[in-house]
């Protein structure tokens, strides 16, 4: 399956999933407002009851019972202005809010008919628990009242009488967290799989040139051995060493990246002027760069440049900056070596003024396999190994290495170590 294709069936299916999220969230908002709704009418049946009592006490079954006022979503107002014993009050409310199942904590709060004032308050937690209200005992005015019941924990009362929901929506993220994970994984897979397969058919490009070489030089000495003469049998050799070592150069650059990987590589490390060691390497890639009529332009302003590294491996690693420098300015390379020290450590960055990278691009880069396939790129040879293997030498060493780069104006790559 192709990788836009793929991509395509999990944007659809991410988007499905999105939707029912979304409505599961309308369902549940909806359930919650139902049972409030449900809530309230227990609440207002439970204390319209109370009132309904209180009355028959006093032997008063015509009047007309004062609707109870939902003053906030978890506070009702009783207007019952009707003189009552404390103590008869709590038990009916405790017994009516029982009978309707609403057994979670309130406050009972008493104000006089008259001027509205509070004179009795009482915390119950729950209907389970006997607890005496304040001032019971003690005498009180033949007054009328009224009274008022807060439910503080309604919304926690309310939320766990839908454990149900919360299931279904735990449930829910949970497959959809699987499936993100999944989705990501598949299409890491993917790209990955598609990076061997052209790591394969870059490679098989690579190795098929110096092994043509090899065939014809050897095949040549093979069938013209006594014809030649020296100047040309030393010529066919050299083709033979050289391929030989090109090859050998490319199966030792898997194999390094392979063994750093597993952990295999063990670093020698000792103390290294940097500085003195990009002058012996820059010193063997600018007769390549020169070739192509490019120069290297050296800023070595490190004052301490001494760092405890792998001597080889770092060797090679700048080797590999240089020469993706050199291999991705399609013009004359115009290359810059500079060394600075920063915060007890020292910068090493390498510039080019080739053809630069997009910030996609520029995430990508040190991935094993990985190359960029945009423009002028593709004519570009390599394993796509040099950067991740570089990127993996800055790492056993502790180090960072960061890219800068505008697409068509070149690149900067930045190597940070810790002095010694």
């Amino acid at each position: 399956m192709k990788r836009k294709s793929l991509q395509l069936m999990v944007a659809l299916a991410a988007f499905s999933l999105a939707g029912l999220l979304v409505i599961q969230g309308i369902w549940f908002k909806r359930a919650f407002d139902v049972e409030e709704k449900q809530f309230a009418e227990k609440a207002n049946i439970a204390l319209r009851t109370v009132s309904h009592q209180i009355l028959l006490q006093e032997k008063d079954a015509s009047t007309a019972i004062a609707p109870v006022i939902q003053q906030a979503s978890n506070r009702f107002y009783v207007p019952l202005n009707r003189p009552v014993q404390y103590r008869l009050l709590d038990s009916l409310v405790r017994t009516q809010l029982a009978i309707q199942h609403l057994n979670t904590e309130y406050q009972l709060a008493v104000y006089e008919a008259k001027n509205n004032l509070l004179v009795l308050g009482n915390y119950t937690a729950g209907n389970t628990v006997k607890a005496d209200t304040a001032c019971i005992d003690r005498a009180q005015a033949p007054e009328p009242i009224n009274f008022s019941v807060t439910f503080p924990a309604k919304t926690t009362y309310l939320a766990s009488s839908m454990g149900i929901w919360f299931f279904t929506a735990f449930t829910f993220l949970v497959v959809l967290v699987v499936f993100s994970f999944m989705a990501i994984r598949m299409l890491k897979e993917k790209r990955l799989s598609e990076m061997k397969t052209d790591f394969m058919n870059h490679m098989t490009h690579e190795l098929k040139t110096p092994v043509t070489n090899l065939s014809i030089a050897s095949e040549v000495l093979q069938k013209q051995h006594g014809k030649l003469d020296p100047q040309k049998i030393s010529r066919y050799a050299s083709i033979i060493f050289q391929e030989t070592q090109r090859l050998q150069l490319q199966v030792d650059r898997v194999l390094q990246i392979a063994a750093l990987e597993s952990g295999q590589i063990k670093l020698n490390r000792q103390e290294i002027d940097i500085n003195q060691l990009l002058g012996s390497i820059t010193e063997t890639a600018s007769e390549k760069i020169k070739k192509r009529n490019g120069h290297i332009q050296m800023h070595l302003e490190a004052r301490n440049a001494v760092i405890q590294a792998d001597a080889l491996h770092v060797s090679n690693m700048l080797y590999n900056l240089l020469d993706n420098a050199d291999k991705y300015s399609l013009q004359e390379p115009e290359i810059t070596v500079s060394t600075y020290n920063k915060e007890n450590g020292l910068i090493i960055a390498i510039t080019d003024k080739g053809i630069g990278m997009s910030k996609q691009t520029q995430h990508l880069i040190f991935d094993k396999f990985y190359r960029a396939t945009q423009g002028d790129i593709q004519q570009v040879g390599g394993f796509g190994l040099g950067l991740s293997y570089v990127a993996q030498i800055v790492k056993a060493h502790q180090g960072t290495i960061q890219v800068k780069s505008v697409p068509n104006a070149g690149s900067t790559f930045e190597v940070f170590f810790q002095c010694a």
